[in-house]
C-alpha cells in the first residue's frame, strides 16, 4: 500500500457519522487509530508497529511530511493475515 499524506485542520482525522443510505462502504466509516491504539489493540509494543511498518509495509496514512501516522484496524488486520498465509 502506498502512503499518502493529507492536510489536516484538527489533531485526529475527521470522522463521518454513520448513514444507513449512505452508499460510502463501511471502511471509510471505521476510525483512524493511533500508533498506541493499534499496538494495544494486536497486544504488540508500539516499536513492533514502527518496525512493521518501516520493513514489512504495514498499512498507514501519514499526516504530513513529519507528521502522526494512523492505522485502520481492518487494514492492518488484513495485512497480517496476508502474511501469515504467505508463510
Amino acid at each position: 500500500m502506498t502512503t499518502t499524506s493529507i492536510r489536516k485542520t484538527s489533531k485526529t482525522p475527521q470522522l463521518r457519522v454513520a448513514d444507513p443510505l449512505d452508499p460510502v462502504p463501511a471502511r471509510h466509516l471505521e476510525p483512524w487509530v493511533s500508533k498506541k491504539q493499534l499496538a494495544a489493540h494486536l497486544g504488540r509494543s508500539t516499536r513492533w508497529v514502527e518496525l512493521a511498518q518501516r520493513d514489512r509495509g504495514l498499512p498507514y496514512l501519514k499526516e504530513g511530511q513529519h507528521g502522526t501516522c494512523w492505522y485502520r484496524i481492518s487494514l492492518v488486520e488484513g495485512w497480517m493475515h496476508g502474511l501469515a498465509a504467505a508463510a
